[in-house]
């Protein structure tokens, strides 16, 4: 004889199954994150040569008069090749283009990395008009 006033049995099948689509979200959302942040650290620490090399172009009288302010690199090149850099020391060799208002500008040579700090170490600008000018000057 069975009793019909005994309470079914409820299913754990749903709260297994909320455990671990819990489990893989948090997965997804730490490791996602530390891969998010870690690959902008890495593009931050790859950037800086270019980004230091502009920096120095912008501050040049006849680069900014050429080229007018602010000058910016083309962001749809890598811009840099051979990048060293042991414990704050080293260098990259840098190829891009950049462009201000008034033009445009291709950007070649070498940066060196010194206690953490960029600066050109022997850089070519070449203008469209047949110009060019290296760095340091």
């Amino acid at each position: 004889m069975s009793n019909f006033n005994s309470p079914a049995k409820k299913s754990k099948a749903p709260l297994i199954i909320g455990v671990i689509l819990g489990g893989v979200l948090l997965s997804l959302v730490c490791c996602g994150g530390i891969a998010y942040f870690g690959w902008d650290f890495i593009i931050g620490m790859a950037k800086a040569p270019i980004d230091n090399a502009v920096t120095a172009l912008s501050a040049d009288t006849e680069v900014a008069n050429k080229l007018g302010t602010p000058i910016t690199a083309d962001q749809n090149q890598l811009g840099f090749t051979n990048y060293e850099n042991n414990n704050g020391n080293g260098g990259a060799s840098i190829d891009l283009n950049v462009s201000g208002p008034n033009g445009k500008a291709h950007v070649f040579g070498r940066m060196k990395l010194t206690a953490g700090i960029w600066s050109p170490e022997d850089i070519t600008v070449e203008f469209p008009d047949g110009t060019s000018t290296k760095f340091p000057k």
